[in-house]
């Protein structure tokens, strides 16, 4: 059972979080998070399925939001969750705009949503979910066994 965007979006600290692009692509599947400081640290096949996490100030310039964008989309990336601090002021049209061209979800992320917490936070909704998928089929018997150790 495949986490999505969508369902990662409903959950959490992650409900504070605003999707600014690629709306319609919120059914993309999430298996992990990745942190990256430019654009060329996105690389395929290590990316796959990924959300990228990422400060704005890192990919200020447009030309740096386009490629950071262009190599995600790529790589086959889940999403990028931007992270705003600081007060430098960076704008977002060319992240925006090449994200929506090509349908890759941008987040924009609460402020106190760092790396760690994001990653934290969809670990454990990817470990939830297991356990909710194979509970059913594990014996009573199973659980007093590990239990034991």
């Amino acid at each position: 059972m495949a986490l999505t965007l969508a369902e990662l979006l409903s959950t959490g600290d992650l409900k504070e979080a605003r999707v600014v692009a690629g709306q319609a692509w919120l059914n993309n599947r999430v298996e992990n998070v990745g942190a990256v400081s430019q654009a060329w640290d996105v690389d395929y096949p290590l990316c796959r399925h990924m959300l990228l996490w990422v400060r704005l100030e890192q990919v200020c310039r447009p030309v740096e939001q386009e490629e950071l964008v262009t190599r995600a989309y790529a790589a086959g990336a889940a999403g990028v969750a931007v992270h705003i601090v600081g007060g430098k002021v960076c704008p977002l049209e060319a992240l925006c705009r090449s994200a929506d061209n090509l349908g890759l979800p941008v987040l924009i992320l609460p402020l106190e949503m760092d790396f760690h917490r994001l990653a934290g936070l969809v670990l454990s909704e990817r470990n939830l979910r297991a356990t909710q998928l194979i509970g059913p089929l594990l014996h009573e018997n199973f659980y007093d066994d590990v239990l034991a150790y």
